[in-house]
């Protein structure tokens, strides 16, 4: 998690963070957690990555979990949340 969005820009366009990205994106498989946004448990807040009024607002915005860091809705779609914008991670 970076701290804005021009500097995730920045790195992902770095040749090999791309690389890594793109092997990553072509797996056939990928082994991955899904995170809970319940204040006890949430691995977000608990490595301090995410404030708790960082977390609640996730909540707000409708976020039930997360995947690879990345927040999703109870639909499964992807949200349109300041947090994506600013993470080096696989699409989801």
């Amino acid at each position: 998690m970076l701290k804005n969005e021009e500097i995730c820009r920045v790195i992902k366009q770095e040749y090999a963070v791309r690389e890594v990205l793109t092997i990553a994106e072509n797996a056939d498989l990928a082994l991955v957690g899904i995170g809970a946004l319940i204040p006890e448990i949430s691995a977000l807040l608990l490595n301090k990555y995410v404030k708790p009024e960082d977390l609640q607002k996730l909540v707000a915005d409708g976020a039930v979990g997360d995947i690879c860091a990345v927040q999703f809705d109870a639909q499964g779609t992807v949200l349109e949340v300041d947090l994506n914008r600013r993470i080096v991670t696989i699409d989801i």
